[in-house]
């Protein structure tokens, strides 16, 4: 069951509140950037809400300070930074799909302010059968890159890293000596 792909306009906000917004049980994401700050948002209100969050993400784009895989990573969301070719730029994580409960989020978009001026394409599936076999891929990925001994960030690092002041103190990461206290 379920309905014929459709083709989407690709907004940021469609992935947001539109989808993301209505996660039941579970968001997988699998990205290779994401710096939407709306997108790790609505995923840290999710975790907060006790819906299953976990994320794999491209290395080299990882790291980035525009991308909020380290914010995940701040509110305990597992974000696992796939390590498949080094540090090469030659070998990445090119993926930009998203798993909300049984509808798939996936296509040309990464999840960035500047991709809403890109010609990119989306589709969005609901549909049980296939949400189960993207649900199965992005298990196995993490379940290969744990093997290969890559573990989720730890909160209390990412959030020194984060871009975010934790604490309320009005200093960012680095320069707030308790940036890693539980919020």
């Amino acid at each position: 069951g379920g309905s014929e792909p459709g083709v989407a306009p690709p907004r940021t906000e469609d992935l947001n509140w539109g989808l993301i917004g209505k996660a039941k049980e579970k968001v997988l994401v699998d990205m290779y950037a994401g710096t939407d700050q709306c997108l790790a948002l609505g995923l840290s209100h999710l975790h907060r809400k006790g819906i299953e969050v976990a994320a794999v993400w491209d290395r080299v784009n990882s790291s980035s300070t525009q991308n909020r895989n380290r914010y995940l990573c701040g509110y305990g969301i597992p974000v696992y930074v796939s390590n498949w070719g080094g540090d090469s730029q030659m070998v990445r994580n090119h993926n930009k799909t998203v798993l909300i409960d049984e509808t798939v989020f996936d296509g040309s978009l990464n999840v960035t302010k500047a991709s809403q001026d890109n010609n990119e394409s989306v589709l969005i599936w609901e549909s049980a059968s296939i949400a189960r076999q993207i649900e199965d891929y992005i298990r196995s990925e993490i379940a290969l890159l744990r093997s290969t001994g890559v573990t989720p960030g730890d909160a209390a690092s990412c959030r020194c890293a984060d871009l975010v002041d934790n604490d309320g103190d009005g200093l960012l990461d680095a320069e707030d000596g308790d940036c890693d206290l539980p919020q």
